[in-house]
């Protein structure tokens, strides 16, 4: 799956940026797991924004 969204959104960025819809277009990803991709991607990419 994660090959799948990287080849389809070609980069990590563009993958980050991808909304629930968005991540749907990809084969094998349905409205659960992009939900559950876009709560992933959403607060990891804040970890990693925070200052420690």
């Amino acid at each position: 799956t994660a090959q799948k969204l990287l080849t389809h959104f070609s980069t990590p960025e563009r993958l980050f940026a991808a909304n629930e819809k968005e991540l749907q277009e990809v084969d094998g990803i349905g409205k659960v797991l992009a939900r559950k991709i876009r709560f992933i991607l959403s607060h990891t990419y804040d970890l990693q924004r925070t200052p420690i």
